[in-house]
């Protein structure tokens, strides 16, 4: 159930996105790089969430611990969907890794008075924003951006290379905003990107008294548009809800493939979250309910199976799902300092694809329930600071191994080519770890 992994890490997946519909995974939801998945202030509900205005804020952790469930306060990542609702002054940080891989992934978010900031790491790609915030508003940009170029003058045996441009450059830009409204919030992004490598590349050979030259060039293109409303966290007092849109446009063109040959993708994903609280002094049981509903269309089937008249490029399949996912959250204060988060889960989805379009088809359906599945994690809060981390399903799964996590080890390959190679190695007890500070 692949929506809800939008809830994990927000502060690493808002800044930069490449659409795609797919039915929900029920998995630890997980980021969302700062952008977010995604994304993510309300009233308090509880002296262990948010007990006074000096206690530190809620890490990204947070948000997948309780399965974003809007009767619950939201984390500091929120700020980087809806800048508007940190209006008044705040002074927060927050610092946030995430396990699973020997590569470095993490991100940071700071709030100074009307203004915030973030950056994010996922691999070897480095993601930041940043904006400003009014009471009637908020507003910000992300991006990332990576670009190389190189040019050689080989002297290799025949045909010679006398030179070689070429540029690759995976790029995001996006603008966020957000204002209050009738008591509710008010959200939208606009994203432009290159989701995957493309440039051009201008070859000149020598063979002999003969010169040739050669070109080529290959582009991806992806937008993205989104709208949302949230009500503020309500507590026991009531019913609280979010619901927002995503639509996405995507278009790749290889090298030596005209731009008219090419039909772009498109995307349409229509999530709801609906929740509310029971409190018994700190202790809090939260049920709510997810529902997605996605539409997008293929690029066809060119699978050798098929005849080439059968081969279709473009437009030529589409797809939609639906997901009702019931969960049930929890947040259990167990000594002075610590608070245990957690929350199960299951799913009842339906998906169907149809490979062939025009007089073709080729339908694919399925309906089913999702078994059940679990998030565990816990929050050390003393004074203006606090720790949160989320505890590893994959350990958890392990039963003998809680602790140390021995015997799940899992492989990676790293570099390409020539040049790679595989690495074992055990993955962690803790997914992710994140440290929270409240400066005033």
């Amino acid at each position: 159930m692949k929506r809800i992994s939008l809830l994990a890490l927000s502060a690493t997946a808002a800044m930069a996105q490449a659409p795609k519909a797919t039915a929900p995974v029920a998995a630890a939801p997980a980021p969302a790089p700062v952008a977010a998945p995604v994304s993510y202030s309300a009233p308090s509900v509880a002296a262990t969430t948010t007990a006074t205005e000096s206690s530190a804020p809620l890490a990204p952790i947070h948000d997948a611990l309780v399965f974003g469930n809007p009767a619950l306060p939201t984390s500091i990542a929120w700020v980087l969907t809806a800048p508007s609702d940190f209006a008044g002054g705040k002074r927060e940080a927050a610092f946030q890794w995430a396990g699973g891989s020997p590569s470095f992934n993490g991100a940071a978010i700071a709030i100074i008075d009307q203004y915030y900031g973030a950056f994010a790491v996922n691999g070897d790609q480095g993601q930041l924003a940043g904006g400003y915030i009014a009471s009637a508003f908020g507003a910000g940009l992300r991006f990332n951006f990576r670009k190389t170029s190189f040019s050689s003058d080989s002297t290799s045996a025949a045909p010679r290379v006398v030179e070689q441009d070429s540029t690759f450059s995976p790029t995001s830009f996006g603008l966020v905003g957000s204002m209050p409204l009738a008591g509710l919030t008010v959200f939208a992004h606009l994203d432009w990107g290159t989701p995957v490598t493309y440039g051009s590349s201008n070859t000149k050979s020598v063979v002999g008294n003969t010169t040739a030259s050669t070109s080529s060039s290959s582009r991806s293109d992806s937008i993205a548009l989104g709208a949302g409303v949230a009500s503020a966290a309500m507590g026991d007092v009531g019913l609280s809800w979010k619901a927002n849109l995503e639509l996405g446009y995507s278009s790749t063109r290889a090298a030596g493939v005209s731009s008219d040959d090419v039909h772009p993708r498109y995307t349409a994903d229509l999530t709801g979250n609906v929740g509310r609280t029971f409190t018994a002094d700190r202790f809090i049981l939260a049920p709510g309910m997810l529902a997605t509903l996605g539409y997008w269309n293929e690029y066809g089937n060119t699978s050798a199976n098929f005849a080439p008249n059968h081969q279709y490029r473009g437009n030529a399949d589409y797809g939609y799902s639906f997901a009702l996912v019931p969960n049930l959250s929890t947040i259990l204060p167990v000594f002075e300092h610590w608070t245990v988060k957690g929350t199960a889960f299951a799913g009842l989805e339906y998906k169907h694809e149809d490979a062939l379009a025009r007089d073709k088809s080729n339908g694919y359906g399925l309906f089913q329930t999702t078994g059940p599945g679990g998030i565990l994690g816990v929050r050390y809060e003393r004074g203006r600071w606090a720790a949160e981390a989320q505890v590893n399903s994959a350990v958890l799964s392990n039963g003998p191994y809680f602790i140390t996590g021995s015997g799940n080890t899992v492989s990676e390959t790293v570099g390409s080519g020539a040049t790679a190679s595989t690495i074992t190695y055990s993955q962690p007890a803790l997914v992710s770890f994140a440290i929270t500070a409240n400066f005033k």
